[in-house]
């Protein structure tokens, strides 16, 4: 009898006592039937975790023992229940309630579900607020794409390592002046009713996103567009005038205003999501459970406003092949504190942007904290427009008399994050942090403030530092800085963040007509280019820009480079717009990168692409197998039967407990052009009787492993290695090939001795011009 189980991190940590340095990692872990107990409060639904650690020897028996207690135990109370209803016709309210409570129970334990063979259960994410709308043009907010990110699909999307892949698209073309891109679509996508996805639904999207009815708010990135920033802003009313056009049922085609170098990574934006107008001109709740049709890989089936929403698979979608989480559930919980609480209880699997502070101390937190790109920049802006921030050796002065590194450590708890005297943030092309703007530097500083005519602080005026409501650590250090520092006089003003924007909107148009010196913003970027920023941001005319500053050669670098099509010379390009912004000019102070948090239950293998919300059906949820075999062999397989091992007569001599660890990233990724093809496991055998560990066998193990189209997409099947790590590398030593069947998807190896294994296979990808940098 196979056990799958689920692992609770929490559960080994504190049984163990454990660092996570000791425990070892997420695949070797063994699984045994072990309820956790809960203390959470009753108000909470508990989500039994069953788990225990790797345990050598007697303690391994010793729980394994312990399983056999419980499940007897539990047997016992069954037939006591039933004895009692069979003698007197009913049971009392004492055994009722017991009844009751043992039913509970169960509906509780982990919510393991079969589809097709394939057991799993739901994955649960915390979102802090209900999503405004899923409206697929007006959604602005974090929560709101979360959530249609899994029910939506464009043409291209980002995976973790900053390369694209095609996504509703199959290939693009660009015509000689760079300035047409013609788009293959894919001819097997349908929507979440079966109607076939076609050219013209992406085509509708793009215009009504552009409708100025629609009031979307994500309009400008596709600007670049013919016609688009006309249409968009009333200038034009005729939508024919676009440049987006169907060529025919399957193929899209975009006209730019100029060639535009960024354009494919516009593409790998949800502005490119197609709608259906026949929905949602005739259906006022299109955008409810029920009633939403999307052509993504998930469908919303729940949502009920202020609790949940609930997604499942969607069998129409065209990788469904591929998606392995049958079902992800958005609790919405508003309470940072009640979203942690639910974290610990094990009541969700993932907690994004969780607080250092209260990780680092606790060794299950510390191991389930991960951090991952994210490139984006916190800033200053700077009233160019005003006394005395008209003066550029005085933002020189502020900029240098600001020490990043204790605001990151000392007031922040962030000491990974990078200092940042740079707005290109790192992962983007042009990144040159350090080497441009001001770092600290006080000595410095007081002399660049004695050039600007206040030596010592002396007959400065004093300025004015906004920001909005939850900012003050930082900003509050920032003032006193400034004081400490250059013996100035510093006004911090405070307010919250709708009253903030409104009011820097306001000031747009007129700095000078309001009293802010500096004020504080930041900026994720929506897509993996410096235009995204430096443009669409910091150019004088941009709606994000309340500083008053203008510059010609600002302006004519960020017109290069939206004709260049020379990636090195349009990169030069960028860094020099980034230099006179925060060095020649020093209109914005730059204080430190973004990065992305998450606290992700270990059991979960995931990705987060740089830009954007995560794609749930590229993660997956480790699943457990065990199995006992002896003398005479056995086999012990995935829960979905496509990895079988099968253990020979007089492969083991004595009784063994042979435990199957799927994982679907290998734990070290091959290098070059080798690529995971979706199968990888750990397997370990344990001696029953004396606890030891067997990783080498009489007589060879059989592994045959079925495959799906879909996991070796772009791959050659005749070129699939099956190799194993051992230790420094993949490798195939001890690993024989006895059958390679490409017509039934099937590769039979034999084995002689244990390890992790995985099938590879080459892969290449289309990568934009993003640089990875390593994240601690």
């Amino acid at each position: 009898m196979s056990i799958f189980k689920r692992s609770t991190p929490n559960q080994r940590m504190h049984a163990t006592g454990l660092s996570p340095a000791q425990i070892g990692g997420p695949t070797r872990f063994q699984f045994v039937f072990w309820r956790r107990c809960s203390h959470a409060p009753a108000r909470r639904v508990m989500r039994h975790r069953w788990a225990h650690p790797v345990m050598k020897g007697e303690r391994r028996l010793e729980m394994l023992r312990k399983a056999g207690t419980i499940l007897a135990t539990v047997c016992a109370m069954a037939l006591l229940v039933l004895l009692l209803l069979a003698l007197g016709g009913g049971a009392t309210e004492t055994e009722a309630a017991a009844l009751d409570g043992l039913q509970l129970s169960e509906t509780r334990s982990p919510q393991a579900v079969a589809s097709n063979g394939v057991f799993s259960r739901p994955l649960v994410v915390a979102l802090s607020i209900d999503p405004p709308t899923l409206d697929i043009n007006r959604a602005t907010d974090t929560s709101s794409h979360a959530v249609l990110n899994q029910l939506m699909e464009g043409l291209y999307r980002y995976r973790a390592d900053g390369s694209i892949e095609p996504a509703g698209a199959v290939s693009y073309t660009v015509s000689p002046d760079r300035q047409v891109y013609t788009v293959a679509l894919r001819s097997d996508a349908v929507w979440s009713d079966g109607v076939p996805v076609t050219a013209q639904h992406y085509v509708d999207g793009v215009i009504r996103l552009l409708d100025p009815a629609t009031g979307a708010d994500y309009t400008y990135g596709m600007y670049v567009i013919q016609g688009a920033e006309d249409f968009n802003t009333g200038v034009i009313t005729d939508s024919s005038q676009v440049g987006v056009t169907a060529v025919d049922t399957y193929t899209l085609q975009f006209t730019l205003e100029n060639p535009a170098g960024h354009f494919p990574s516009i593409m790998a934006m949800f502005t490119t999501y197609p709608v259906r107008l026949d929905i949602i001109n005739s259906d006022p709740y299109w955008t409810e459970a029920g009633h939403f049709v999307g052509n993504g890989p998930y469908v919303l089936t729940e949502w009920d406003h202020g609790t949940r929403l609930v997604l499942d698979k969607n069998p129409l979608y065209h990788g469904a092949g591929q998606v392995v989480i049958e079902q992800v559930i958005f609790s919405i919980i508003p309470s940072y504190d009640d979203r942690l609480a639910a974290y610990e209880n094990d009541e969700l699997d993932v907690l994004s942007g969780p607080d250092y502070y209260d990780v680092q101390s606790d060794p299950v937190l510390s191991a389930e904290f991960h951090r991952t790109p994210r490139p984006g920049v916190y800033y200053l802006g700077i009233n160019t427009q005003l006394t005395p921030t008209n003066n550029v050796s005085v933002c020189m002065a502020l900029a240098s008399s600001i020490d990043r590194s204790h605001i990151l450590t000392d007031v922040l708890g962030l000491p990974w994050r990078e200092p940042a005297t740079s707005v290109i943030p790192p992962g983007i092309a042009g990144y040159q942090n350090g080497m441009v703007g001001y770092t600290f530097n006080v000595t410095q500083a007081q002399a660049y403030l004695a050039q600007a005519g206040y030596p010592g602080g002396v007959g400065f005026p004093g300025i004015e530092l906004w920001a909005n409501s939850y900012q003050e650590g930082t900003i509050n250090a920032v003032a006193d800085q400034w004081r400490a520092n250059l013996g100035i006089s510093v006004t911090t003003v405070y307010t919250d963040w709708g009253t903030y924007i409104d009011i820097l909107h306001s000031c747009h148009d007129d700095p000078s007509a309001c009293t802010y010196n500096a004020y504080r913003l930041g900026w994720v970027m929506d897509y993996g280019d410096p235009n995204n920023i430096l443009n669409e941001v910091f150019h004088p005319d941009s709606p994000f820009q309340y500083t008053g500053w203008d510059s010609a050669r600002y302006r004519q670098l960020i017109a290069m480079t939206l004709t260049e099509t020379n990636q090195i010379s349009r990169t030069t390009y960028f860094q020099e717009a980034d230099r006179i912004l925060v060095e020649d000019q020093a209109v914005v102070i730059p204080l430190f990168f973004y990065d992305r948090t998450a606290l992700v239950k270990s059991d979960i293998i995931f990705e987060y692409p740089p830009f954007g919300a995560p794609h749930y059906m590229h993660w997956r949820i480790a699943i457990v197998a065990t199995n006992t075999i002896t003398s005479a062999g056995g086999t012990v397989s995935s829960p979905d039967t496509d990895t079988v091992v099968e253990f020979p007569e007089g492969a083991v001599t004595d009784t063994v407990v042979v435990t199957y660890t799927s994982f679907f990233l290998p734990p070290n990724p091959p290098t070059g052009t080798f690529a995971f093809a979706g199968t990888g496991f750990v397997l370990e055998v344990t001696d029953l009787s004396t606890g030891e560990e067997i990783t080498t066998f009489v007589e060879p193990l059989t592994v045959t492993i079925n495959y799906t189209e879909g996991d070796v997409e772009l791959m050659d099947e005749n070129e699939l290695e099956f190799l194993y790590w051992n230790g420094s590398a993949w490798v195939d030593d001890g690993i024989t090939i006895v059958e390679r069947d490409t017509v039934n998807n099937r590769l039979v190896a034999r084995i002689e001795h244990l390890t992790e294994f995985a099938l590879f296979g080459h892969q290449y990808r289309s990568y934009l011009p993003l640089i990875l940098r390593s994240y601690p």
